[in-house]
């Protein structure tokens, strides 16, 4: 699990962050009281976003079991106890702000954010919990921006996936290795990741290696009501196309690793 592994991440920073812990006492087996921290782990995925898909839910189930079982093995921070507090993101930059402000300044002291799954927020936090700013850590299981490879901007920020643009080098390999010349980019029509897709397509164009076309191709497709209004629009014919090609291009390849 992800966020199981986001947690431990997260530990050579907790240690070195006394001040953002609270002491209490609880009491062992033996009936004997003994300090116990409490870490307090700032949730932020979005659950309420019409426009993508991040699996806000799947986050913060994966996120409550996680914390569940760190504090379930009694041999792992045996004095530190986990608990997390959950803000929604919304996946934008006025619902993110305020989520990220919400979680740092209200009643329980955070010592970390995680589970933030859009980059337009990881940005966000990235920058306030820089060690100019709040200095605490953040770490992302799926945030691809580029600009957060940046450890002079974001020294806090660590992430579990690439930059989208680390793809892109694969991308080029492959298409050198089939010869393919003319490609299409398929994008979500929202706004980030219409800039991010323009930015891979010049990338790519731009390869020293040999020329590439790319076509991008913009498309609907976060719920019924805007993929039937893509039906109308008048790059539909294309999109479907593509899917269609697309299709068999999968099922040629299928055919001959099954030969």
């Amino acid at each position: 699990m992800k966020l199981i592994g986001l947690l431990f991440t997260l530990l050579g920073f907790i240690k070195q962050g006394s001040s953002h812990m609270e002491s209490n006492g609880t009491s062992t087996e033996s009936g004997i009281p003994r300090p116990t921290t409490n870490i307090y782990l700032a949730v932020l995925t979005d659950i309420t976003s019409i426009h993508y898909s991040t699996g806000g839910y799947e986050n913060l189930a994966a996120a409550r079991l996680a914390i569940r079982d760190i504090n379930a093995d009694t041999s792992f921070l045996p004095d530190y106890y986990f608990d997390m507090v959950f803000k929604d993101d919304g996946c934008e930059e006025e619902a993110g702000l305020k989520a990220i402000n919400d979680a740092y300044n209200g009643e329980k002291k955070i010592s970390a954010l995680i589970g933030i799954s859009c980059s337009v927020v990881c940005d966000l936090a990235g920058y306030l919990c820089a060690t100019d700013q709040w200095n605490i850590p953040v770490v992302s299981h799926s945030c691809s921006s580029d600009n957060l490879s940046d450890p002079d901007t974001f020294p806090t920020f660590a992430r579990l996936s690439l930059s989208v643009y680390k793809y892109v080098d694969s991308i080029i390999d492959l298409c050198w290795e089939f010869e393919w010349t003319k490609v299409g980019l398929m994008v979500n029509n929202i706004e980030w990741y219409v800039k991010t897709a323009n930015k891979m397509k010049l990338k790519m164009e731009k390869n020293n290696r040999y020329n590439i076309n790319v076509h991008l191709e913009k498309f609907y497709f976060d719920n019924a009501d805007e993929a039937s209004g893509a039906a109308d629009d008048e790059n539909s014919d294309t999109y479907r196309l593509m899917v269609e090609q697309l299709n068999r291009l999968k099922k040629k390849v299928r055919d001959e690793l099954s030969t």
